[in-house]
């Protein structure tokens, strides 16, 4: 499973594999494009590098004790054999669970360690509930500023990141379409839209790039269901003018 072309946020255009044209948008592999293996994971970062990805999209949350682990769930019931809330559980517990096929819970440290020498770039969701000052710090001791893209999604978190990370990328998660323009004045770099905000407003699209950042949809909330679909998803959104598209299927994105 390749994707048909990818591009780096804001630097220039890579061929795919398969040499065809590069897309004019850039592609995101949701939670490490884990087709067939455990989402957020090692196993599915290593799959997404050796596929061709060039972004990889993570999520992260935060231990009792602090430490910064991937997981998009608030708790462990759905992705591990473990059960409980991860803000309730300290690292070394977490790292006994199966996070499947034998993958454990990895560290936000262990995916940077994992990519530092690979020509690929993280988005990393800061999800609702996770601390933003160990974010910032990490990226910083990790020296990531420019290997990751900072998710997030209040106005205050974008303004406090921009002003401790001048040189990373962020992306606003906004909860609203409205909140466009106030993210962007906090400092987004990205504003990101739904697919089906879109699909019910093709203009939606061409009015927020016009507020300056660039505008990436995330293909979501009523995923397609075949991949005719959503073939035909990701072509309705590159045609509204889409920059970016943070996808589950990044391999089924059809060359212009």
């Amino acid at each position: 499973m390749r994707p048909a072309g990818l591009l780096l946020a804001g630097l220039a255009c890579t061929a795919s594999a398969h040499n065809a044209p590069p897309q004019p948008v850039t592609i995101v592999a949701h939670r490490g494009l884990s087709e067939g293996v455990p989402e957020n994971t090692l196993a599915a970062f290593r799959q997404s590098i050796a596929n061709g990805v060039s972004i990889i999209e993570l999520d992260l949350r935060v231990t009792r004790d602090g430490q910064l682990i991937v997981l998009h769930d608030l708790t462990l019931d759905r992705t591990t054999d473990c059960a409980g809330a991860a803000a309730a559980i300290n690292l070394a517990r977490i790292k006994t669970c199966d996070a499947g096929h034998g993958e454990r819970v990895p560290t936000f440290a262990e995916v940077i360690a994992l990519v530092q020498s690979e020509p690929v770039r993280l988005l990393a969701d800061v999800k609702e509930g996770t601390p933003i000052g160990p974010v910032l710090k990490a990226v910083r001791q990790l020296h990531a500023e420019r290997q990751v893209i900072l998710g997030l999604r209040s106005i205050k978190y974008v303004a406090r990141a921009r002003a401790a990370l001048p040189d990373t990328t962020i992306l606003a998660f906004m909860p609203k379409q409205t909140d466009a323009a106030a993210f962007r004045d906090a400092g987004a770099d990205i504003l990101r839209l739904w697919s089906d905000w879109a699909d019910a407003d093709p203009p939606l699209i061409a009015r927020t790039r016009s507020l300056g950042p660039q505008v990436w949809i995330m293909v979501g909330r009523r995923l397609p269901s075949n991949p005719a679909q959503w073939r035909a998803l990701h072509s309705r959104m590159i045609a509204a003018g889409a920059q970016g598209l943070i996808t589950d299927r990044p391999d089924l994105i059809s060359s212009p």
